[in-house]
């Protein structure tokens, strides 16, 4: 067990158990098809009038399935009600955003064992890895960082470094792309710590002479740094309400469309497995030009879409990470504070070997690119104290070392709380001693009816120990 390596198991137990209890539930989402006077056409979702918010907001498949439910049964196979279509339709609003974003910012450790791992499928330690050995070939600065911020003395020679290795994407990057300044909000010396974001250093290397995962990993970090001086990534983003006269004043049809008005820095974002990025030129409106307010219509078709709620995706090694960074709170990689950041579970440089640990004690297992909890992981979650499996515990003394690693707080006052935690930890478990035992020996024996094959050496080890 481990103040890291045991919450990080919990986490992914507890997910696994939260996927395997989930009973999928089903909704119908209802779809019309709005034909114009001059001839286009558009697609609009069913939604309760008071679902729908500010500006592109307030819509999502709870309400959608809420509204559907309201008008129609699916799991009876009730037909749409064909007043719908002989009703007339008009747009009632029409909302348009423009989303802008950013090239993000360099690598940290973390942050770049994330994007290799949705990109290639790498393992964190296989990204450690490549990026030691590029490290300790020159060709990148330090990468056990937690900074993605880079120093002003630093920032005055990112563009010379940039220029290197900008002809690798020539392609898509003119020449002297690169020159001038970098913009302010990657240079930030508060927030760089002993070590600054992850660069390519001065050094010409040919990629070419790079081993598979080195080549990987040695791209990402340039392409990063050259984003610095890309434009922005803008998308146009429409709404459109519709109301028919057989809903009105009950419920609206939402249509929404994105276009791609400046791809930006993503023209340098590779396409993560599976998956590719869509072009400029290939991304279309989902609406004809020219829908505005009292536009009517009539009603086409309209179709009913059964569909059924989903559960929460495995742990991959992408969004382990995130949990680890922000003390197991669930959150999207954009959302993370500093603040959370610091209250983390372990270290850019102890992650990926926490990982790799649980896995070599067959507590989990990794299946492509998804962890999965062992019978023996999920026994020892069972056996241990509450408290030791608390990520948000861990996440507070993390916190609380760094207040003592900048001069602030009290090393007894910590020492002491530890103490403490420990004696009343140990005082539970003498006394759940007595049932502890036959727990783990059962958790134990299931590992043997869980696997046909022989039993490993440790799950052997961990049923005669009990007993």
């Amino acid at each position: 067990m481990g103040r890291v390596q045991t919450p990080t198991l919990a986490m992914i137990v507890e997910r696994d158990e939260v996927i395997e209890r989930f009973v999928p539930e089903a909704y119908g989402e209802i779809e019309a098809v709005f034909r114009l006077a001059e001839g286009g056409t558009y697609t609009g979702k069913l939604v309760r009038r008071d679902a729908v918010g500010g500006v592109l907001g307030g819509v999502n498949r709870e309400t959608e399935s809420a509204g559907a439910k309201n008008i129609f049964c699916v799991a009876t196979g009730t037909k749409v009600d064909p007043v719908w279509l002989r009703s007339g339709a008009v747009i009632e609003r029409v909302e348009e955003a423009r989303h802008r974003e950013g090239s993000p910012l360099l690598y940290d450790l973390t942050e770049l064992q994330r994007h290799a791992n949705r990109v290639f499928g790498m393992s964190a330690q296989q990204t450690l890895d490549a990026a030691q050995a590029l490290y300790e070939k020159k060709a990148l600065t330090y990468p056990r960082t937690d900074s993605r911020y880079i120093p002003a003395d630093v920032g005055k020679s990112l563009s010379q470094l940039a220029l290197g290795v900008e002809g690798m994407y020539g392609s898509v990057v003119a020449a002297g792309t690169c020159r001038g300044p970098v913009l302010g909000r990657f240079i930030n010396d508060a927030k760089v710590t002993d070590h600054h974001a992850i660069l390519p250093t001065s050094r010409r290397v040919d990629i070419r002479e790079m081993d598979e995962n080195e080549g990987r990993i040695y791209d990402l970090v340039c392409r990063r740094l050259v984003c610095c001086w890309l434009a922005e990534y803008i998308s146009a983003v429409t709404m459109v309400l519709t109301w028919t006269s057989a809903t009105v004043g009950k419920d609206l049809w939402v249509t929404k469309g994105t276009v791609v008005v400046q791809q930006g820095w993503k023209l340098l974002e590779p396409a993560a497995a599976g998956k590719e990025r869509e072009s400029e030129s290939e991304a279309k409106p989902a609406m004809p030009a020219g829908l505005a307010r009292g536009i009517q219509s009539r009603v086409e078709s309209v179709d009913v879409r059964k569909k059924k709620t989903r559960p929460p995706a495995r742990f991959t090694e992408a969004s382990l990470l995130t949990a680890m960074e922000s003390a197991g709170k669930t959150l999207e990689e954009g959302e993370l504070s500093e603040a959370m950041r610091e209250r983390g579970l372990g270290t850019p440089a102890t992650r990926a070997a926490t990982i790799e640990l649980l896995i070599l004690r067959e507590y989990v297992e990794r299946r492509k690119k998804q962890l999965h909890s062992t019978v023996l992981g999920r026994s020892l979650i069972a056996a241990v104290a509450p408290e030791l499996r608390s990520a948000e515990l861990t996440g507070r003394w993390e916190a609380y070392l760094k207040t003592i690693e900048r001069g602030g707080g009290s090393i007894d006052r910590f020492m002491g709380s530890i103490e403490n935690f420990v004696t009343a930890v140990v005082g539970a478990l003498k006394e759940r001693s007595v049932a502890l035992g036959p727990m783990v020996l059962r958790a134990a024996t299931e590992v043997g009816k869980a696997k046909p094959k022989k039993a490993s050496r440790k799950q052997r080890v961990v049923a005669v120990g009990v007993k």
